[in-house]
């Protein structure tokens, strides 16, 4: 601004304007320059703490190329806040249960994924390819080479990879319950056999709700396919088994109760008078999460030399196991084994 004409009281007060602007600026810039170096410090405490001995990884599989472990309820896969120092799949790496193919993880695969994430506040490494939810247990890929790296990613992209879930959900599985927002022209629930339906709904952000997702016409396309194995009348829960299609953040949980049968005590998607009921009811024997298990995963194998899939599967919880052998005795806790259960209309 011109101070050409002005007296010399405005010039004073123009300068003393621009001063407390510089200053203020100078302030600013320092607390940003602050905030980046705490943030440096996090990322790279995060990248070099181990978990505490408490914190135990089980090793499902592991080659020269990939490690697949058999994620505990309450881990999450990668350092965020609350969880700089201990608690993840990462810090937890380095001292993974050693089995036979044991070897080092490539160290440009600890460094920061180069791809935006949407998650500003998170340290990603490249090994992690694909995640689950803190309260989902079962089986998780890593990367330990980039090649395994581009190999993976391209599978999930192309969607050539198998991945099956098992789940306790709340109430009967049927078209006939399916909500009212399945009238969507880009929702669909059909029947595939007497004891699969198959959901195409598509999945956004419940802009309300900031951590929840929706059923929305303008979200990302879904497709699960939920399989019924057993139906209990006394407790009013089903045990189904759910294949994944597409990767959207929650999808099972969502598409659940998009048909009205929400994950056993998923306090966020579920209906409060169940989630209260199935903690009185099971309360001792379930942990504080949804019933969701990461069961089975079917890909290519990242070796070009090896002909055979990698195909590697997790055993059940306990606190699963033991809410089947509660509800149905004679069934077993191994999901290969289950019959399937027909679907009512």
């Amino acid at each position: 601004m011109a101070t050409r004409g002005l007296s010399k009281t405005q010039k004073r007060k123009l300068q003393k304007k621009r001063a407390a602007k510089r200053l203020a600026e100078e302030l600013q810039t320092g607390a940003a320059e602050q905030r980046r170096h705490s943030r440096a410090q996090e990322i790279k405490a995060a990248r070099t703490r181990t978990a505490s001995t408490a914190t135990a990884l089980a090793v499902a599989h592991e080659d020269s190329h990939v490690i697949v472990v058999n994620k505990a309820a309450g881990m999450l896969c990668h350092p965020s806040p609350g969880y700089w120092e201990r608690g993840t799949v990462v810090h937890a790496l380095p001292s993974r249960e050693r089995r036979p193919g044991f070897s080092a993880i490539a160290p440009e695969m600890l460094e920061a994924r180069q791809e935006p994430t949407g998650e500003a506040d998170s340290f990603i490494p490249r090994a992690i390819v694909h995640r689950l939810d803190k309260g989902t247990t079962g089986v998780l890929l890593i990367a330990k080479t980039p090649e395994a790296e581009a190999h993976l990613a391209e599978a999930f992209r192309r969607r050539t990879i198998s991945k099956r879930y098992v789940a306790l959900v709340q109430g009967q599985v049927r078209l006939s319950a399916t909500k009212s927002v399945a009238a969507l022209s880009e929702s669909s629930i059909r029947f595939v056999n007497e004891s699969a339906i198959e959901v195409s709904a598509p999945i956004d952000k419940d802009p309300e709700q900031p951590g929840r997702m929706r059923v929305h016409a303008l979200g990302k396309a879904a497709r699960s396919r939920v399989h019924l194995h057993a139906w209990s009348p006394e407790a009013l829960v089903s045990l189904v088994s759910v294949e994944l299609f597409t990767g959207r953040t929650h999808q099972i949980r969502v598409h659940c109760a998009h048909v009205d049968a929400p994950l056993v005590n998923d306090d966020v998607y579920g209906r409060p008078e169940d989630v209260s009921a199935a903690r009185e009811r099971y309360g001792p024997l379930m942990k504080a999460r949804p019933m969701l298990h990461s069961w089975r995963v079917k890909v290519a194998h990242p070796d070009p030399a090896k002909k055979d899939a990698l195909e590697v599967s997790a055993a059940l919880p306990e606190d699963m196991a033991r809410i089947i052998r509660m509800l149905w005795s004679d069934l077993g806790t191994d999901p290969a084994a289950w019959p399937l259960a027909a679907i009512q209309p």
